[in-house]
């Protein structure tokens, strides 16, 4: 496959996605497969591959099932009958910040951290094989964590307590996040996902003229790609498969039979960043293979100064026994191959 041809925003890369991870290794086709909203391209993934499943979303669509809100624990326990695990990714988020005339605190308490906890009921009660939650990695970008990368590099991993989120999203993200790994006796998977917006652009600690990105998308996404904050659709979507059949005991590789529940987490879910190794020695970004001449060719200002926060996802990826599909390396063999310049630059890939 051409390495940008996989635009995983079409349904087609959803299918490529699941179908990258080995068969011995998805869930089991005839179990049910409860889908909260936030990853819609999960449910088309699973029912193109056979996996049965029933979406449940407060919105009507073609991925939902079940019209209702994590908050309702009666909808939850009728839409989850006859299910054997959950991918839970409802959420009110932080684009869902921005509407401060319809959204309160409140809100975002009721379905972030109620909604989980109700969500892990009935799990409990069903009981389910698994559960997994996916959460944010933009409840490690926190002041402390940019006061820091102020004055250093720091290199973020999962296990680290980087002190209070920034806003409502990661306050609540990280109280669910709790709770579900409070449950000691459950079969849980914590993905701490990249971000799929522009840093900043919903950072409530800023004035709202500074929200928004004066880089073009294309020079912001290559620069996430090198710091290790961005993971492109087809990885998220993997490591939810992969994680699910691990907690829901129906993973197994030619050295590790099934059944296996170790995945717990927080794990972050992003491309792996050639700076992880070379950012605590102060190296700066030029460094790296290919990025000058790419950025240089592309009309981009390469980064004059060392990146301050570089997210480590090696351990995830580990964890899972995977590769992830995208990575900075992927994109400058992309460029160099002179066929995708114009998507690059643009951001469309």
């Amino acid at each position: 496959m051409h390495p940008i041809d996989a635009r995983t925003s079409e349904r087609g890369g959803h299918a490529a996605a699941l179908a990258a991870v080995p068969q011995g290794r998805l869930p089991g086709a005839r179990d049910w497969k409860l889908w909260l909203p936030g990853l819609a391209a999960l449910v088309e993934v699973f029912r193109a591959n056979g996996v049965r499943c029933r979406g449940f979303d407060l919105a009507a669509a073609g991925t939902t099932d079940v019209v209702g809100c994590a908050s309702d624990l009666a909808a939850l326990r009728s839409a989850a009958a006859g299910c054997r695990s959950v991918v839970h990714a409802a959420a009110l988020h932080a684009p869902h910040l921005g509407s401060t005339n319809f959204y309160s605190a409140e809100d975002f308490e009721l379905v972030n951290i109620s909604g989980t906890r109700n969500v892990i009921s009935v799990v409990k009660e069903t009981p389910m094989l698994g559960m997994v939650f996916s959460s944010t990695t933009s409840l490690m970008n926190t002041a402390e964590a940019k006061r820091r990368a102020a004055c250093e590099v720091i290199v973020q991993v999962a296990s680290e307590d980087y002190g209070t989120p920034r806003n409502a999203y990661g306050v609540t993200k990280k109280a669910a996040e709790q709770a579900c790994l409070r449950e000691a006796g459950m079969n849980v998977a914590v993905l701490r996902c990249s971000r799929f917006f522009v840093e900043d652009a919903y950072d409530t600690s800023a004035a709202p003229e500074d929200r928004a990105a004066n880089d073009p998308d294309g020079r912001v996404k290559a620069l996430e790609l090198l710091c290790g904050t961005r993971a492109s659709l087809e990885d998220v979507l993997i490591a939810h498969v992969a994680a699910l059949s691990r907690v829901c005991g129906t993973w197994s590789t030619s050295t590790q039979p099934a059944p296996v529940q170790a995945v717990r987490g927080p794990l972050i879910v992003s491309a792996i960043s050639p700076l992880v190794d070379i950012a605590a020695q102060g190296v700066c970004t030029s460094s790296v293979e290919g990025a000058r001449d790419m950025y240089e060719s592309l009309g981009w200002a390469l980064p004059d100064k060392r990146c301050g926060r570089v997210l480590d996802s090696r351990k995830t990826w580990e964890a899972l026994e995977l590769t992830p599909k995208w990575n900075f390396e992927r994109l400058v063999k992309a460029w160099r191959s002179a066929r995708d310049g114009a998507a690059i630059k643009s951001g469309q890939y």
